[in-house]
């Protein structure tokens, strides 16, 4: 049951049986020396008694931690005790022998109070188990609500990451239909001044023939200058300057005609750009910088290579103007998109930082070494072996001392160097 002596440490107890064991006595031993065994272990449990504090009361786990070791080392030197005086010694050969009458009544009067000290040590055990397995189910339930936390964590974070590579392929999309739109009003655009220029040239061959004047010699009329419409393909290169007086107009009876607007073509609205120049590149609905590599001019409109000098590292791209952007024009616009929507910008990842756990107290190891563990045939007691394994989940392990940073200035010592 719970409520009995023992019940709560029964596993404890049980991992220490193999540091009480006792060899059975040897007659070829002198009973002088059994005493003096049995004494030395006595000095010993009273030693750890008084250090463990077993009537004193222990609030908190971290108490119970603290002198966790110091109980297992005075229960395993009482229980030794114990069983010198009531198994192994009083059953040699000299026990009532009249020579020892005196160290035998010494040895008789302290078996009551290792009685007593063992329930009371057995009665620690038992609380301060309590409390460590309370600490131990507390630290249980904090763990299970971190790694909820952190699954929660996780699958918000693949969620932003889901909704943002949807956000870019959207993008995307859309960036493909503009340009798609653009390259078909243009293809429209160029369609409409070509059939235009075919009108006109009609016009002009349709146009009656001048007439005769006195001397039967043909004088053609000034015609007033057909409107100058901007070619489809502009020139790759510009027209050589013009050098003298400008041409003159020879007088003509006709009036004037008014010339016509000039129509500006889509394709006369594109900036242009010179090698070397430092513009933005689109990448993906944002401005990068980038630098003219070279203007192709044989095609028209005339495309562009770049060195774009954003993201991971430079790279080289060929592209139109329409993706191209001085840098003077852009600077004091807001971050917007291309269709004038905010860029996209994701989400900050949480930084929620878990409740900070207060320190624990590490368990001293034992204070001396267990010489007389191998005479008595049980295993002897080592610094750190008293838990089995029950400090696992509750104390912390020992900290780990840095290695020496290794000394400055000379070459190192070899072998037998100093000596």
């Amino acid at each position: 049951m719970a409520g009995t002596l023992g019940g709560a440490s029964g596993k404890r107890r049980e991992q220490l049986k193999q540091n009480v064991k006792v060899n059975e006595v040897l007659n070829s031993v002198k009973i002088e020396k059994y005493f003096e065994l049995a004494a030395r272990t006595l000095s010993r449990a009273q030693e750890a008694y008084a250090k463990a504090q077993v009537d004193g009361k222990v609030g908190d786990s971290q108490g119970a931690v603290k002198r966790f070791h110091d109980l297992n080392e005075c229960y395993v030197f009482y229980q030794r005790y114990g069983e010198l005086s009531l198994n192994v010694i009083p059953k040699h050969n000299y026990y009532n022998s009249p020579q020892v009458a005196e160290a035998r009544r010494r040895f008789e009067r302290t078996r009551p109070g290792c009685l007593r000290s063992l329930e009371a040590i057995v009665r620690a055990m038992d609380t301060d188990q309590a409390l460590l397995d309370a600490e131990r189910e507390r630290l249980r339930k904090l763990k299970a609500e971190r790694e909820a936390r952190e699954k929660a964590e996780r699958e918000r974070r693949a969620e932003e990451a889901r909704l943002a590579r949807e956000a870019e392929e959207r993008e995307r999309r859309e960036q493909t239909a503009r340009q798609r739109l653009k390259e078909q009003l243009l293809a429209e655009e160029r369609e409409r001044l070509r059939r235009k220029r075919q009108q006109e040239e009609q016009q002009r061959l349709q146009r009656p023939e001048p007439e005769r004047k006195d001397g039967g010699d043909f004088v053609a009329p000034v015609v007033a200058p057909s409107p100058a419409y901007p070619p489809a393909y502009p020139p790759a290169y510009p027209p050589p300057p013009q050098t003298g007086p400008p041409p003159q107009r020879e007088p003509s009876d006709e009036p004037a005609q008014p010339a016509p607007a000039a129509v500006v073509s889509p394709l006369q609205q594109q900036p242009s750009f010179a090698q070397g120049q430092d513009v933005l590149y689109e990448d993906r609905g944002a401005w990068q910088p980038a630098t003219v590599v070279r203007v192709h001019r044989e095609e028209h409109p005339p495309y562009y290579t770049v060195k774009v000098l954003g993201g991971d590292r430079p790279r080289e791209v060929q592209t139109e103007a329409s993706k191209l952007r001085h840098r003077k024009d852009l600077a004091a616009e807001p971050a917007t998109s291309l269709d004038g929507l905010p860029t996209y910008e994701p989400p900050m990842p949480s930084t929620t930082v878990p409740a900070p756990v207060p320190p624990r107290v590490a368990p001293p190891p034992p204070s001396k070494p267990d010489d007389d563990a191998r005479i008595l045939g049980a295993a002897p007691l080592a610094p750190g072996s008293l838990d089995g394994g029950l400090l696992d989940d509750v104390a912390p392990p020992p900290p780990i001392t840095p290695p020496a940073p290794p000394p400055r200035g000379g070459r190192p010592r070899g072998r037998g160097a100093g000596f």
